[in-house]
């Protein structure tokens, strides 16, 4: 049963690492991406030629800017969600180990075996 447990909870415990790391990379990797946009924005508004070209890089700049805000807030939602997730498998361990084994004496199997004595003839 301990082995089955362990089994079990290194198999979740791998999963579980797999789905974290995948999670926060792609969320990572979107920052990043939002993050470059900015920049390239930013270096279009300074280069810009009239005030409507600017006007609209720098609407574009302060979308980008509140995306980059929710991606933030996102990583954090997913480092949460990796918590609870954590926190679950921990309490399914600690349930799995409180298990107690009781036993009852359901029925009694007595039998004999028989002794066979063996005579010694002397001459």
């Amino acid at each position: 049963s301990m082995e089955s447990n362990q089994h079990y909870f290194r198999a979740e415990r791998d999963k579980l690492e797999r789905w974290a790391d995948d999670k926060i990379i792609a969320s990572e990797e979107a920052l990043e991406d939002t993050k470059a946009k900015i920049k390239t924005l930013k270096r279009e508004s300074r280069q810009a030629d009239s005030l409507e070209q600017q006007q609209e890089l720098q609407k574009q700049l302060r979308d980008l800017e509140k995306q980059q805000r929710r991606q933030r807030q996102a990583i954090f939602d997913v480092e949460d969600e990796i918590i609870a997730r954590r926190d679950a498998l921990i309490n399914a361990l600690e349930q799995r180990l409180k298990q107690q084994i009781h036993t009852q004496e359901l029925f009694t199997i007595r039998w004999c075996i028989p002794l066979y004595t063996t005579i010694r003839l002397t001459h």
